[in-house]
């Protein structure tokens, strides 16, 4: 729901990853289109582990292992 109110509010270049879930192949999509990318989880527990590990996956530097 919030990158729908994102659009209605006029920022149609967002986009959502699906809960807290940010793959590889996702990242490689991005990057096809944009070289700067604004992640905004939610602020629980599971939004900041979803931001700490999209953000090695932006830079390429690890590969992202689903557990």
């Amino acid at each position: 729901m919030d990158v729908i109110s994102m659009h209605q509010a006029g920022c149609i270049e967002a986009v959502a990853a699906l809960g807290t879930a940010f793959t590889e192949q996702q990242a490689a999509l991005l990057k096809r289109f944009t070289s700067t990318v604004l992640l905004c989880f939610d602020s629980d527990n599971a939004g900041r582990k979803a931001c700490k590990r999209a953000i090695p996956i932006l830079q390429g530097k690890r590969k992202f292992r689903q557990r």
